[in-house]
């Protein structure tokens, strides 16, 4: 019984692992409603898109490519920036290279979960970007698994 158990705490912890990592391929993508920025009144991000993409050029241990767009409370454009992700459990993590911050992405079937503590979005900024920080109602993120064509404008 006890060897059984074991095998079975192996088997859930190389699952997650595996998990972690292909099953993040793909489009995550939300838009916050009013009744939920409502409830959440100290939530400056009211939109996102989230691309990652298996890397065209081998460069371990960074498997993926990855997009990331927002939108803000009193913004017209959206931000966004590129980046690399690595296999990390429980999902991956994506990373702005010189030191640019990070997300953690944790997938799961229909959605995956958003970390955020610091990013530098940049891309298309004249001044060299600027820094989203996860504030009060900005660290956690809940995304929708979506159909690629939602990120066709999205791209690493």
């Amino acid at each position: 019984m006890i060897r059984l158990l074991i095998a079975l705490g192996v088997l859930a912890s190389t699952t997650t692992w595996a998990i972690g990592a292909d099953f993040a391929l793909g489009c995550f993508a939300r838009v916050y409603d009013r009744a939920h920025l409502a409830k959440h009144p100290d939530q400056i991000v009211t939109g996102v898109k989230l691309h990652i993409l298996r890397r065209q050029v081998r460069d371990p241990p960074y498997a993926y490519d990855f997009a990331l767009r927002v939108r803000m409370r009193g913004r017209n454009e959206p931000l966004s920036t590129v980046g690399l992700c690595k296999t990390e459990p429980p999902g991956v993590k994506c990373i702005v290279e010189c030191d640019g911050g990070e997300v953690r992405i944790v997938p799961r079937a229909d959605h995956a979960m958003m970390y955020l503590d610091r990013i530098r979005m940049a891309e298309d900024l004249p001044n060299g970007g600027e820094e989203l920080t996860g504030g009060k109602d900005d660290r956690v993120f809940h995304l929708d698994r979506v159909a690629d064509r939602v990120c066709a404008g999205v791209k690493p």
